[in-house]
């Protein structure tokens, strides 16, 4: 009887194969998780700015107010495809709003290669941080063939995920 050790070499190249394959369906499955992720964490950084924009106007925050001027607005808008900004509308009355003059809070941007589907614009109110009529109640964020949404119900709840309710 002969007693053969080892592998053929055909079975080496079949395991090879096996192996390969198993790592690039790994590869391919983590690489779209990420995206993912990366919309998820964009989503999320958005809607704590919108968030924020809210309870200051619903609180009354101030900042530095010109003299002889009242809050009356706080905007979170869109700049481009990945740049979006807060800023506040003072007016010499609360019921002059729309002739007044904005100042800019700040500017923000989305990371990672995650841009907006399209421009968008969310105002609150002060003092209430009503929801005024106008204000986008779906900003779509994409990267490649995935997407993600912040949906701003017309009561304020702001919300995240693929799809609004």
């Amino acid at each position: 009887m002969k007693y053969s050790r080892g592998f053929s070499l055909i079975e080496v190249i079949i395991v090879i194969a096996i192996i390969g394959i198993m790592t690039s369906v790994v590869f391919v499955s983590l690489s779209g998780r990420r995206v993912e992720t990366q919309l998820q964490a964009a989503s999320r950084e958005v809607a704590a700015a919108i968030r924020s924009a809210q309870n200051n106007a619903l609180s009354g925050v101030k900042g530095e107010m010109p003299e002889g001027m009242s809050l009356c607005q706080y905007t979170v808008s869109s700049n481009s495809d990945v740049a979006y900004g807060v800023s506040v509308r003072y007016a010499p009355s609360p019921d002059r709003c729309s002739s007044g003059s904005s100042i800019s809070l700040g500017d923000l941007s989305v990371k990672d290669g995650v841009v907006f589907g399209s421009a968008w614009s969310v105002q609150f109110g002060v003092p209430h941080g009503t929801v005024l009529p106008g204000s986008a109640s779906v900003i779509m964020l994409r990267k490649g063939d995935f997407s993600r949404n912040v949906c701003m119900s017309p009561s304020g709840v702001v919300s995240e995920g693929t799809s609004c309710p």
